[in-house]
């Protein structure tokens, strides 16, 4: 029987055409869910393009948006999201499948019992295997010990999630200038603020094959989005003054430890003129802590517990490590 609720599916591809066309075959085969695969693919090779779109025209329920060049992770998202209107919207990288054919109905029923929950993070596993990707384990826990568990969380990794569309529209979705890395804690972040909760659920699994093609290498350009990403949320989701600095301070340690200072520079510089250029269009009430977010958020934060002096000493320690 199908489940009274809509789920959209999002994908974006950018060549790696044989593993997009396994990851849409992968949400067409899902059982018991009323349907729609949304592709957005970010300027692939004409060849690739041409490729999905035979398999895309297969299918009744998938849709196929092409733009001309790579508009980036949250933009794509965005772009996908808004071509559906299911109540749920499943985002699932390029090179992972489900788990089963079943993990949607899951997740349609989790939601049920959890009014509160804006993101269920999945259990994102090695591709073909039982082990966990360590690539997409961010919670600052132990994987051996926490992937087999169900926790709440500050955070949900990219590869494969659910949003509540309800919860996404209200904040206008992802933030585009983010391009590329961090936009998934922008976005919690806004979401924690407006009293939603994000839950890791470890019985909803994808298999992430974890492809090379296209992935950003720390040395050739991954680290400029980090340091400019990281300098423009914390202003954006309004860190005091103070940590702000002293944050921005440990970034050009580690930048020089990498061998990169002069890069951590100019990102640095281009996060506050980013902050500069976009600050008259967030909302206040989603980029602030309040009293019960803040509680949520040390509460499910590992190493947020403790005074700050024993918070600055560990991210002291964690840097010069």
């Amino acid at each position: 029987m199908t489940i009274d609720k809509k789920v959209d599916v999002i994908i974006l591809s950018w060549d790696r055409a044989e593993d997009t066309k396994k990851a849409i075959i992968s949400a067409v085969e899902q059982q018991n869910i009323d349907l729609n695969v949304y592709v957005v693919d970010q300027g692939s090779k004409i060849e690739c393009v041409q490729d999905i779109e035979t398999l895309v025209n297969e299918y009744p329920n998938v849709h196929l948006q092409k733009n001309i060049t790579n508009t980036g992770v949250p933009e794509g998202r965005n772009q996908a999201s808004e071509l559906g209107n299911g109540d749920y919207i499943v985002s699932l990288d390029n090179d992972a499948e489900f788990l089963t054919a079943f993990e949607l109905e899951k997740v349609v029923k989790a939601y049920d019992t959890r009014p509160k929950t804006a993101v269920i993070a999945f259990n994102i596993k090695r591709f073909g295997t039982e082990s966990n990707d360590e690539s997409s384990w961010s919670y600052g826990l132990s994987s051996v010990d926490w992937s087999n568990r169900d926790f709440f969380t500050t955070r949900f990794v990219g590869a494969g999630h659910a949003i509540r569309r309800s919860a996404f529209e209200q904040v206008n979705g992802y933030d585009n200038s983010l391009f590329f890395l961090h936009e998934e804690v922008d976005l919690s972040r806004r979401f924690i603020n407006l009293g939603y909760e994000i839950e890791y659920l470890h019985n909803i699994g994808v298999g992430h094959k974890v492809s090379a093609e296209h992935r950003v290498a720390w040395n050739a350009g991954r680290w400029t989005y980090h340091a400019r990403n990281k300098t423009y949320l914390s202003l954006k989701l309004k860190s005091p003054m103070l940590s702000v600095v002293f944050h921005s301070f440990l970034l050009q340690i580690d930048g020089l430890k990498k061998g990169m200072p002069i890069d951590t520079l100019k990102a640095t510089y281009a996060g506050f003129k980013m902050y500069q250029k976009n600050k008259f269009y967030f909302n206040l009430a989603e980029c602030a802590f309040n009293p019960d977010s803040e509680e949520y958020y040390r509460k499910y934060t590992p190493g947020a517990d403790g005074s700050v002096p024993t918070r600055i000493l560990r991210r002291i320690k964690g840097i010069i490590k």
